[in-house]
């Protein structure tokens, strides 16, 4: 059981994320974002075997994604092994709303966007494989 299933088990509240380092929780889901950007970067500094791969790439492009992930760490690739989940995350709860959540068009007013760009870490972003348009 995973540690968020034993909070839940107990009925205690799952802890919103925090900084792993003052513990403090982030202002808002940009600096989140922020956060955890430079928590993945923190990898590739420790010495070990490590790919970061956007979830849209592996998503649109599986078999590729693999295909140089093996190339690229000299593994030999087990073909047909490849086995996607043919739901999304979410999907398997119980749902109070008809249709899938994807429905629904996101509106971001132009205070939303000037905000994001401001605090977003445009150089983690970049580094990362991201390009916000101002």
């Amino acid at each position: 059981m995973s540690a968020i299933g034993a909070r839940k088990s107990f009925r205690l509240p799952v802890q919103r994320d925090r900084h792993p380092i003052t513990g403090k929780m982030p202002a808002n889901p940009v600096d989140l974002r922020n956060l955890k950007n430079a928590a993945f970067l923190g990898v590739l500094e420790r010495g070990c075997n490590v790919a970061l791969i956007r979830h849209e790439d592996v998503t649109a492009r599986p078999d590729a994604v693999l295909d140089r992930l093996c190339a690229l760490f000299a593994i030999e690739r087990n073909p047909g092994a490849l086995a996607l989940p043919d739901t999304q995350l979410g999907e398997m709860t119980t749902r109070t709303i008809e249709g899938s959540r994807r429905d629904a068009t996101p509106v971001f007013s132009d205070a939303d966007r000037a905000f994001v760009q401001r605090a977003l870490d445009h150089d983690t972003e970049t580094r990362l494989g991201y390009r916000f348009a101002a």
